[in-house]
């Protein structure tokens, strides 16, 4: 678990790094930086509809039905934490620039 720290929004970037790192650790650190490369040559506003393009088609591969069912409830609560996570991106940038 990564250090904590007052703001929320620092919090869920620090929790959300933490995340990629454990998903790729199996694998190097070269395909996250595939991901994201290829991520930083989307649109800046284009980039949550391709996330989310992504998004259900690992779950329309790798999942069954029941799970793709259950998905579609999932699908409103990501759009929630897209929106979210577009805002900590925005912020992060915003206290990058200034670094």
């Amino acid at each position: 678990m990564v250090a904590s720290t007052s703001d929320p929004q620092v919090n869920m970037v620090l929790e959300h790094i933490e995340t990629m790192v454990a998903l790729l650790r199996p694998v190097g650190p070269d395909l996250g930086r595939r991901l994201l490369a290829a991520l930083a040559l989307v649109p800046e506003h284009e980039r949550a509809d391709v996330v989310g393009g992504i998004e259900k088609r690992i779950v329309e591969v790798y999942t069954d039905t029941t799970a793709r069912s259950i998905h579609i409830i999932d699908e409103v609560i990501a759009a929630k934490a897209i929106a979210s996570a577009q805002s900590a991106d925005r912020k992060a940038a915003r206290i990058t620039k200034k670094a």
